[in-house]
């Protein structure tokens, strides 16, 4: 290393240059410089931004850590800025140079402001526009700084002097508002001019105020208002040190926006004739009401720590067909979550309809789904201004859809007139993963999977973009190790693990989705269709923070829901009868016809007793990370006997199966299921997993029987035993039930269901296949979270030229890549700065050349089996042999 390599990807709190941040709660994360081989000591500096003044200086510290360091200087001040900067030492004593700067701001410790909400008779009723509230104020000259504070219920977008502050959607990001409401920073310095400025807030309804009937309790939510409400402050500093906030009162004025009507889940209502520019200075607001001061919401105001919802990209129309006529439908030719931008040139009053659907109907028009609602569905309806060619995006709500079905345009509609904008949590920018095989097939899967996660999350992780937008926990934990490969996703789930943590009860029940609107708690005094828990989406609150942790590193996380995690198993004892819990939904969605899809005729005693056996067993080993010794042992206790209570209920010594008797048929999960959470007997387990493979090649074509508990995995279980090109002629079959059927028949994301006559095809609980890529297929791996030591073990299909995949970590990135041709196989692994890997590789006699970083060098350890066991320092590596 030479003193001009310095750390680089510099993050606070897992994001770059966050603002908000609580004082108390900043860790310092870096990658070292690429020539640092093993980092020995770090040394951070933070400062005042501007000035320089030196806030704290850690000193040298001698550490290998390069995650979640946490700042231990004096108190840090509210709404400051603040730059800091760090240095690395590695093995042989150098010290790099200093990075680049980088910042992060504290937000706010006292709100002056107060809540508002729209007043005057467009607002005594409701539905009712959303609201447009303003204000003026004058600003002098030298301004240095300006930061605008909006904390909604709702969602918001802001405006200063007639210009949009942020590309921001659907901010800030839905919570439980009984529980928490986040809050947006956004930085406006450029947007404040000299003398009169005006700023402008216009709210959308969310689940804040909606007013869509549904079956989940939305619009009768302990918290549910009118109207949307506002806090906003604005604080501008000048160069001279002198402050000045604009802070919302009942002195802000209010009025009825051109959007008509919002809905997260019908669309939005916009008459293009009512547009005004509220943020302009010179815009007469006398005639306006004014705003209604209102009681707080009952939620604490957070800042919002989590990548923001945006628009990440636009498609053009794929075709355009005309059903009928003047109806008008658009193919997009994928999946998308997002909206439609309107681009028209029409008489003033003309009326369009503008409709999003995932599927068409036989005739060619959309198909509308409204089960679940009691209106429209995801349409929008946009009333023309007149005045030449005018463009529209909806602000307020987003749709999932391949197709959009339009009416009462002037014309025949061509690519410009209608372009789909992609939008959801930024969750992939600067993230490096990436899988490509040799098999346009596995390619085809790996694209709809990373689509159908992308389009399922908005501020959470959602089960579809088109219906109910809920954050079910069984969908999420099924992907959550996928997502984390894939994506950058410790800041969302650090968010929704807190909606969940907001949603527990006293006595450790969950609903399953969050955020609620106390929809779905099961026990007596709630109504619902099952008693008791739901261990396989219960547990996504033990499932979820373990993994996180796995990939991060993160302790903090698991020490800030240890409680949580606890009080989940308590409650799960309490329903346990001997060990066995025989409720809750089980292996959802299994391949079959009606009831079978949501009932599995085997029953929920093995996946969830399974599942409460994974989550004693994960709390153990968390107790023990957070040296709580006695729970540690208490809950491995736990564990130890769930599992022989689930051996004595479920397994047929004499036959290897294991059944619950309720179906004489053999039930895949109800097999692989306690294999893949080594809940069976070590004796038993070959024979268990024969049994298995039997099953599925007497299947036609060598098939899964599996919804989404077994399949996440049941193709990892196979080749753990010697079943990897089976394993892989599953993933890559074409008939049903299959992820290659659904590719076949034009499915650009995941299906609900292995049927294709489901409610959707933009789903992502199927999409665990995506996990097996990574993890088996190109096998890699955290040996200890964090990625500190990585382990690499591709397991290699017959009939598979070649992988190649790159996994983001906080280390840096690693990448497994191999090839074969005939007798021969060629491995490349990059292991990043301050990382170490053990590959194990199907190989004899290896041959390794690379380019080593920090003096160190790969060496050849032992052969076990099948396979050569190397020792990977930071570098690049190629391996050889047979």
């Amino acid at each position: 290393m030479t003193s001009k390599d310095s750390p680089t990807r510099l993050r606070v709190e897992h994001l770059e240059t966050p603002r908000g941040l609580e004082p108390k709660a900043v860790r310092f994360s870096w990658n070292a410089p690429p020539a640092v081989g093993t980092q020995t000591g770090y040394r951070v500096r933070v400062c005042i931004d501007g000035d320089g003044s030196e806030v704290w200086d850690s000193g040298s510290i001698e550490s290998a850590s390069s995650s979640d360091i946490p700042y231990a200087g004096p108190a840090l001040e509210p709404r400051t800025t603040y730059a800091w900067t760090v240095r690395v030492r590695d093995e042989t004593g150098t010290w790099s140079a200093w990075s680049a700067p980088s910042t992060f701001e504290t937000g706010v410790a006292e709100w002056t402001g107060e809540w508002i909400a729209p007043s005057g008779p467009a607002y005594e009723t409701a539905p009712a526009p959303a609201p447009a509230f303003r204000t003026t104020f004058e600003a002098a000259e030298g301004v240095e700084k300006a930061r605008l504070y909006v904390a909604v219920g709702g969602t918001c977008d802001p405006r200063l002097n007639g210009e949009r502050i942020t590309d921001r959607a659907l901010d800030p990001g839905t919570t439980d508002y009984e529980e928490r409401i986040l809050y947006a920073a956004y930085d406006v310095t450029d947007g404040i001019q000299a003398g009169e400025n005006a700023l402008a807030v216009v709210c959308g309804r969310e689940r804040y105020a909606m007013t869509t009937k549904n079956p989940w309790g939305w619009c009768e939510a302990p918290w549910h208002r009118d109207h949307p409400e506002l806090l906003a402050e604005l604080t501008i500093t000048y160069s001279d040190g002198t402050e000045r906030t604009v802070a919302t009162d009942s002195s802000w004025r209010v009025g009825p926006s051109a959007t008509r009507y919002d809905s997260l889940y019908e669309g939005e209502v916009y008459d293009a004739r009512a547009a005004r520019t509220w943020s302009d200075p010179e815009f007469d607001d006398e005639a306006l009401a004014t705003a209604e001061d209102v009681s707080p919401p009952e939620g604490a105001i957070t800042p919002q720590l989590v990548q923001p919802i945006a628009p990440v990209g636009t498609v053009s129309a794929e075709a355009i067909h005309e059903p009928r006529d003047d109806v008008y439908v658009v193919d997009f030719g994928e999946m998308i979550a997002g909206w439609v931008r309107l681009t028209v040139d029409a008489p003033a009053g003309t009326e369009i309809e503008i409709a999003h659907g995932e599927k068409r109907q036989e005739d060619g028009t959309v198909r509308l789904d409204l089960d679940h609602f009691g209106g429209t569905f995801q349409t929008d309806r946009y009333t023309c201004s007149g005045e030449g060619r005018e463009q529209w995006e909806p602000r307020f709500s987003y749709k999932g859809f391949r197709y959009v079905q339009l009416e009462g345009l002037p014309s025949e509609p061509d690519e410009e007139t209608v372009t789909a904008v992609v939008a959801h949590s930024t969750i992939e920018r600067g993230w490096g993963s990436s899988f490509e095989a040799s098999d346009d097939l596995l390619n085809a899967i790996h694209d709809s999977a990373r689509r159908a996660l992308l389009n399922n999350h908005h501020s959470l992780p959602t089960d579809t973009p088109a219906y109910e937008k809920h954050g079910w926990t069984g969908d999420a934990q099924v992907t959550a190790e996928t997502a984390l490969y894939n994506f950058d996703m410790h800041p969302l789930y650090r968010k929704w693990l807190r909606d969940v943590a907001d949603a527990q009860l006293d006595t450790g029940e969950l609903p399953p989705f969050v955020p609620t609107s106390d929809w779905g708690y099961r026990d007596d005094e709630h109504e619902a269709s099952i008693r008791g828990p739901n261990p396989a989406w219960d547990c996504a609150y033990v499932l979820v923070p373990w993994w996180t942790y796995q990939f991060t590193g993160d302790t903090d996380l698991l020490a800030e829901h240890y409680d949580g995690m606890t009080a989940l198993l308590r409650y799960l004892a309490r329903h346990a009868d001997e060990g066995i819990i025989d409720v809750g939904l089980g292996d959802w969605y299994p391949p079959g016809d009606g009831e079978l899809r949501w009932h599995p005729p085997e029953g929920p005693a093995i996946t969830s007793t399974a599942y409460y056996y994974r989550a004693a067993e994960i709390v153990s080993t968390v107790a023990d990370r957070l040296g709580r010794d006695r729970d540690r042992d208490a809950y491995a206790a736990l564990a130890d006997r769930i599992r022989d209570a689930f051996n004595d209920a479920f397994f047929d010594r004499e036959r290897s199966v294991y059944s619950t008797g309720e179906v004489d048929e053999y039930r895949q999960t109800s097999n692989l299921f306690p294999v893949a959470l080594d809940i069976v007997p070590e004796r038993n387990r070959e024979a268990v997993v024969a049994n298995l493979v039997d099953d599925i090649r007497n299947r036609k074509g060598e098939h899964l029987d599996t919804g989404i508990v077994g399949t996440k995995y049941i193709l990892g279980v196979l080749c753990d035993h010697g079943y990897t090109d089976l394993a892989h002629r599953i993933a890559t079959q074409r008939t049903y039930p299959s992820w290659g059927h659904w590719i076949e028949e034009g499915v650009t994301a995941m299906c609900e269901a292995w049927e294709l006559e489901v409610r959707s095809h933009d789903h992502h609980m199927f999409g665990s296949v995506d996990e097996w890529f990574y993890k088996y297929l190109a096998g890699i791996r955290p040996a200890t979270p964090g990625f500190e030591t990585v382990a690499i073990e591709p397991f290699i299909p017959t009939d598979l030229e070649s992988v190649a995949a790159t996994v983001e970590t906080p280390r840096g990135r690693i990448r497994s890549a191999w090839e074969q041709t005939g007798e021969s196989r060629r491995f490349d692994v990059t292991v990043p700065p301050n990382a170490r890997a053990t590959a194990r590789l199907p190989l004899e006699d290896p041959e390794i050349t690379g380019d080593p970083v920090g003096g160190a060098d790969a060496h050849a350890v032992d052969e076990t089996g099948d396979r050569a066991v190397v020792e990977l320092p930071a570098g690049s590596w190629s391996i050889r042999g047979e």
